[in-house]
């Protein structure tokens, strides 16, 4: 780290920074030494049998262990796409302006950030949990690679890409003064192919999409992110239209 950069940086964002290139690290060096040994079926295994210990003592028997862990998987995954929902819906309002003069723009980025933290959390809950489940039978790969779980492959592939993208765009909160505020807005707009793809996802892999108020949630989400979307987009080409304008009127 250059000298510059360290007196660039306050000594939380330093140290928030290290924290997580050191976590990305650890990381990326557990899964490269699992995969070299092989050693993914036993951490399958070791994971399964420890949800389904905690479930049993939450009071699950075994013959509803199955039922748990999906109903819980289910749950958390609407819940993580309503904080999703918020989570880029106020990262629009940032960007629009809307609730100037209501709430500051501060406030309103933070609860952005705060909701897209907690969707990823959920999210990732939302995964691991299944590994609890006994009748679809899903292993660390399953949830880990794209496209190569047994229940709708496609569709849950492009879930966990999506995870794998709000990994980054979470990250990349922490890393914001580092790499500057037009470089970490260019990382935000893959926040629209996340939103894109985990909808696809809930959609159609999700076992509750049949249900009325399940319907009219994602019907609602969409359509307003829709609305705040097009809303910035027009707004944005105001905006560039009045600055010529503005410069002539000025002459």
């Amino acid at each position: 780290m250059s000298t510059s950069v360290s007196r660039q940086l306050p000594a939380r964002d330093l140290t928030l920074n290290s924290a997580a290139i050191g976590g990305a690290a650890i990381a990326l060096g557990l899964v490269t030494a699992i995969t070299l040994t092989g050693q993914w079926p036993t951490i399958s295994a070791t994971v399964n049998n420890v949800l389904i210990q905690i479930g049993r003592w939450l009071g699950a028997t075994a013959a509803t262990d199955s039922r748990v862990y999906w109903y819980m998987a289910r749950s958390a995954g609407i819940v993580a796409y309503l904080l999703l929902w918020g989570a880029v819906a106020f990262g629009i309002l940032v960007s629009d302006k809307i609730l100037d003069g209501l709430v500051k723009a501060p406030v309103v980025f933070e609860v952005h950030k705060f909701l897209s933290i907690l969707a990823l959390i959920v999210g990732m809950f939302h995964g691991v949990v299944l590994l609890g489940d006994s009748f679809m039978k899903f292993t660390v790969l399953d949830i880990l690679i794209p496209f190569l779980s047994p229940y709708q492959p496609f569709w849950v592939g492009l879930g966990i890409l999506g995870l794998y993208l709000t990994v980054i765009l979470v990250g990349s909160f922490y890393i914001k003064k580092r790499i500057g505020h037009r470089t970490w807005k260019l990382i935000h707009y893959a926040s629209f192919a996340v939103w894109i793809m985990t909808s696809l996802h809930g959609i159609f892999a999700g076992s509750d999409s049949s249900q009325m108020l399940v319907q009219l949630m994602y019907t609602a989400a969409i359509v307003s992110v829709g609305y705040l979307l097009t809303y910035r987009i027009f707004s944005a080409k105001s905006e560039k239209a009045a600055k010529p304008a503005a410069r002539v009127h000025a002459r």
